[in-house]
C-alpha cells in the first residue's frame, strides 16, 4: 500500500497521471520533503541568530548572578565533604559547576585568611593509625564505607580505598 498525493495507491505501478512510475513519485516526494526540512532548519537558524541563542546553549542557572546565602554555603560545605559530585551540588543550588568550584575556593581561602582552618576536608590526608583501627573495627561491625566516612570526616572513596588495603593485608 502506498499513499501518493493523499490518495491510496493499491498495487498500482504508476502515479496519478498514469505515465510516471511509482518509484519516481516516491523519489520526488522524498526530495521535496528533504528540501522542506532544510528550509525549516534555515529558518530556525535565522531565528536563533536574531534571538542570540545558539542551538546548544543552555538556559541560565536559576541563581546566576544572585548572592550566595549562608544556607547555600552550608549546603556546599556539607555536600563537598560528603563527596557529592560538583554537578549535583550545582544543580541543587541552581548554579554552574564553575561557580561552585570558585565558591569552594573562596570559602576555603576566607577561612584561612581569618586564621582558621578550611571548612573542607583536605584531599590526600595521611591516615593515622587510630583512623585505620577505627576503619577495621567498623568493617568488622558491618558498617558501610559511607557510614565510616561520615564518622571519620573523610570522603567515601578514600575510606573504600583504605578498606581494600585492610582486606588485602
Amino acid at each position: 500500500m502506498i499513499h501518493v498525493n493523499g490518495k491510496l495507491m493499491l498495487g498500482q505501478s504508476y502515479c496519478m497521471d498514469d505515465r510516471t512510475p511509482i518509484g519516481s513519485c516516491v523519489a520526488n516526494a522524498k526530495r521535496l520533503l528533504r528540501a522542506a526540512m532544510a528550509s525549516i532548519e534555515r529558518q530556525e537558524q535565522a531565528m536563533r541568530r536574531l534571538s542570540g541563542v545558539s542551538r546548544t546553549q543552555k538556559a541560565a542557572p536559576a541563581n546566576q548572578g544572585k548572592r550566595w546565602l549562608p544556607e547555600h554555603d552550608a549546603y556546599l560545605i556539607r555536600e563537598r565533604n560528603a563527596g557529592t559530585p560538583l554537578s549535583a551540588i550545582a544543580d541543587h543550588l541552581g548554579r554552574t559547576e564553575h561557580t561552585v568550584k570558585v565558591r569552594t575556593a573562596v570559602l576555603s581561602g576566607n577561612a584561612r585568611k581569618a586564621g582558621g582552618k578550611s571548612p573542607f576536608v583536605p584531599k590526600n590526608r595521611v591516615w593515622s593509625e587510630d583512623e585505620k583501627a577505627t576503619v577495621a573495627d567498623m568493617m568488622r561491625d558491618g558498617k558501610r564505607a559511607a557510614d565510616i566516612a561520615a564518622a571519620l570526616g573523610r570522603e567515601a572513596g578514600s575510606v573504600e580505598s583504605m578498606m581494600k588495603r585492610i582486606r588485602q593485608s
